[in-house]
């Protein structure tokens, strides 16, 4: 009898697990699921929109409404809301609705058509409704940049300013006395940082980036250093664009600097300016003698055959991020002045790199190129001359000095016009003038120390601002290539020096003793220098 009550009992809790089974069982299948029906999708800028499929499984009698947001952007979603596509916030949600037995619907997402190849961006979209949603509740979005270039590169209109507002209207003739071209940076208003809060991807140059994340003291800094931030600077480019996966994001975050910059003030024209070969410390004493003091990881005195194809592979994203925007390139700082501490192998493998670099990006349909030549107190304009002609300066827009040094505006200026006559009189130059206007601060031992201080010195004040309109021949402009106040580094050589912060950090202090120096007028200690 025992035996028969229980499994009388088990039979019975059987029947009952069974009945919870079925009615679970009906209820998931009465249940209704949306989700993304792939997780990855891909559009061409072109074609208007992208168009993002949802499926539906369940329960597909009645009507479900789904709510949709593109997602804000971060390190993987790299395109930028309203200049790549257009934004859907949580505050301001889409939706789509499956009418009753539909199981499929679309997402129309407006991607932005720049009418130029570029590199491909992505962004996400997040759909959610409570009880709805499947686990593919976000799809990746990335945007095709595969149109065909606009445009053709015109050498004596680099900028292609004919017929716009940005520059002169028509060239200028040729002077009469000899090949006194015209300036092709006539008129242009170069871009300046506004000083808002940007989109998280977008770039910016280190003075403004400061002021902006300056938080409570913005307001005290924006009136001190307006002086500086009021004026052109450029955004530069070299390794640290490599992210801490590895990835390089160089292409993308220029082309997004580039798109933002012609947003906010499509009437000027952005300045880069890259700093990627690996370099040893140069020092070059009074003697003229070259010092090389290996710098970790650059202790190589050549690049081997991995570092020149990251070079090139880095001239290559340039040119994707640059694309057919307008845009004023300064190319490789020190490229040509730390020749003189190269071996004979690193000078080949340096000039191969920089030929490279100008082959690539002289075909760009609107980019003027500067490439570096070094400074005055350096000397040996014959030998940077026959270096540029090597590396086809032909092919560009010219060469920039004083680009990591602080020699007088004047020097500068009479240096590269030598320069100018060693190469026929065909290329221009720009003179960089953000630390100048007291000229270079000399150091206690020229034999040992080289020419000049060139870590945060004390003695020097901002020079001439940022201008096209130079005055003087063959120079095309005045910019600023270095960011006042940021810090060259520890000056272990001068422990008195009271700016003694890490390389890259910005030291206010230091900039406001600049801007309380500055002396925006063009002097220097020659005077044998051709006016325009």
């Amino acid at each position: 009898m025992l035996f028969l009550v229980r499994h009388g009992l088990r039979f019975l809790i059987a029947l009952v697990c069974a009945a919870a089974l079925s009615l679970v069982g009906a209820a998931v299948a009465s249940a209704t699921t949306v989700q993304f029906a792939s997780p990855t999708y891909s559009v061409s800028e072109n074609v208007g929109s992208a168009p993002l499929t949802l499926t539906r499984t369940g329960n597909t009698k009645s009507t479900s409404t789904i709510y949709w947001f593109t997602e804000q952007p971060s390190a993987v979603d790299d395109a930028i809301p309203g200049l790549d596509y257009t934004e859907t916030n949580t505050h301001h949600p889409a939706s789509v609705t499956f009418a009753a037995g539909q199981t499929s619907a679309s997402i129309q997402v407006p991607v932005v058509n720049h009418g130029m190849p570029g590199p491909t961006k992505q962004f996400s979209v997040k759909i959610f409704a409570k009880g709805l949603v499947g686990s593919a509740d976000v799809a990746s979005v990335q945007i095709l940049g595969n149109d065909p270039m606009p445009a053709v590169h015109d050498p004596a209109d680099p900028l292609a300013l004919q017929a716009t507002g940005l520059g002169y209207t028509t060239l200028p003739t040729t002077a009469p006395t000899g090949p006194l071209a015209a300036n092709p940076l006539a008129g242009v208003k170069f871009y300046t940082a506004p000083l808002v809060p940007p989109n998280a991807i977008i770039s910016q140059p280190q003075t403004t980036l400061f002021l902006e994340q300056s938080g409570a003291n913005m307001a005290k800094y924006k009136a001190k250093l307006q002086p500086i931030w009021g004026q052109p600077q450029q955004m530069r480019y070299g390794t640290w664009d490599i992210d801490k996966n590895g990835v390089d994001r160089t292409a993308i975050d220029l082309n997004n600097y580039l798109e933002y910059a012609e947003s906010v003030s499509p009437n000027t024209v952005p300045e880069i300016l890259t700093y990627d070969l690996c370099h040893n410390s140069c020092k070059l004493p009074g003697n003229g003698k070259p010092t090389i003091v290996p710098v970790k990881p650059c202790g190589q005195k050549a690049d081997g055959p991995a570092e020149v194809a990251a070079f090139e592979n880095f001239i290559n994203d340039m040119a994707s991020g640059i694309s057919d925007h307008r845009v004023v390139l300064y190319l490789e700082m020190d490229g040509l002045i730390t020749m003189q501490c190269e071996t004979s192998a690193g000078k080949a493998t340096r000039l191969k790199e920089l030929t490279y670099a100008i082959n690539t990006l002289s075909t760009l349909p609107r980019a003027a190129i500067y490439v570096d030549a070094g400074a005055s107190d350096a000397g040996q304009q014959k030998v940077i001359a026959g270096y540029l002609k090597q590396i086809g300066v032909s092919k560009i827009t010219g060469f920039f000095l004083n680009s990591t040094h602080a020699d007088w505006t004047l020097n500068e200026i009479a240096y590269g016009q030598k320069i100018v006559r060693q190469l026929g009189g065909n290329v221009h130059f720009v003179v960089n003038t953000t630390v100048n206007g007291r000229g270079p601060e000399a150091t206690k031992h020229r034999t040992t120390e080289g020419n000049e201080v060139l870590c945060n010195p004390t003695k020097q004040g901002l020079g001439p601002k940022p201008t096209t309109n130079t005055g003087y021949w063959h120079v095309d402009a005045f910019a600023w290539m270095n960011f006042a106040g940021l810090s060259d580094g520890p000056c272990h050589s001068d422990p008195s020096n009271p700016f003694q912060e890490p390389t890259g950090v910005y030291i206010p202090k230091y900039a406001e003793l600049l801007i309380s120096r500055a002396d925006y007028k063009v002097t220097g200690t020659v005077h044998n220098v051709k006016k325009s």
